[in-house]
């Protein structure tokens, strides 16, 4: 099944979508929730509302799991911190290590503010790079394979996922079997080709997927446009897999038969990164890795 809509998945489990991005809540048996990735600051207001609708609170999170350091996943944390002062993000090493690295903060603050005016939605004060770095402070970090107990029912596995970012990571919701990741496992584009997500590399995406081959996953919610479960899990897998090898390939033979780089690219684009919704968000995700994988496999061929 292909879910786009807010609901609960599997019970305590609920997919919420904002527009083309998606959001995935996990209930305690007491009503506590976890929250992936809370999306641009412009998403927050939004969110509160789906939230809502789904007889759910903002007032009841008290714990936010980050799959990777973009605008688009963690953009809202310095407000959110400020309407929920006791939160907990969970996060990785890796992460700690990025947020180090030269000016990702001040990219990060760049990035939310276009994001605000390619959406229209200026909501107060787009964070600045000093707000960033005090809310990303990770309360806690999970190693690779480690488990986060919300109940005695409920626990979420991380897995560290490289290949959209160099630090992404996805979380394995058990007993649903369900797993919330990134780009790193592509974008789903229902009966049009699933287009490989992998900003960062393109093989280790592939070797990130491959830890999956053994699982049995009864569903995968994604970054953007919802999230499936049952057969077309595995039929997701199988398929971003092939299509990552088949554009690395498909470049290279037209590049052989002298097509130039311009046309090339542009039948990339068609046949991967055409956004099947106009979500600004979402476009702007395509356009980027539609730049990252085209720089890699122009450096493949």
């Amino acid at each position: 099944m292909f879910i786009r809509a807010s609901m609960e998945v599997y019970p305590r489990l609920h997919h919420i979508s904002l527009g083309a991005t998606s959001r995935y809540a996990i209930v305690s048996e007491s009503g506590d929730i976890t929250l992936t990735d809370p999306g641009s600051s412009s998403h927050l207001s939004a969110l509160e509302e789906r939230l809502s609708r789904s007889g759910l609170s903002l007032s009841r999170v008290v714990r936010v799991l980050v799959t990777h350091l973009d605008a688009d996943r963690v953009g809202a944390l310095p407000a959110l911190r400020e309407k929920i002062p006791g939160l907990q993000l969970v996060g990785t090493s890796a992460m700690e290590s990025a947020l180090k690295k030269g000016s990702l903060l001040e990219e990060l603050a760049d990035a939310d503010l276009a994001l605000a005016s390619e959406l229209g939605v200026l909501q107060g004060k787009p964070p600045t790079a000093e707000a960033l770095r005090k809310a990303l402070r990770f309360e806690k970090l999970l190693a690779d394979g480690e488990s986060l107990a919300i109940d005695e029912d409920i626990a979420i596995r991380c897995v560290s996922t490289p290949g959209h970012r160099e630090h992404s990571v996805s979380y394995l919701v058990q007993p649903h079997g369900f797993l919330i990741s990134d780009e790193t496992l592509g974008y789903y584009n229902g009966r049009r080709l699933s287009a490989p997500g992998a900003d960062f590399s393109m093989s280790a995406a592939l070797t990130s997927i491959g830890r999956f081959s053994d699982l049995e996953l009864s569903g995968i919610g994604f970054s953007y446009g919802g999230c499936i479960t049952g057969g077309l899990v595995r039929k997701h897998l199988d398929a971003i897999v092939q299509n990552t090898k088949d554009l690395l390939a498909e470049v290279k033979r037209a590049k052989f038969e002298g097509l130039g780089e311009d046309e090339i690219r542009a039948q990339v684009r068609e046949a991967f990164y055409l956004p099947a919704l106009q979500d600004a968000c979402l476009v702007r995700s395509l356009q980027h890795t539609l730049d990252s994988v085209w720089s890699q496999a122009k450096a493949a061929t």
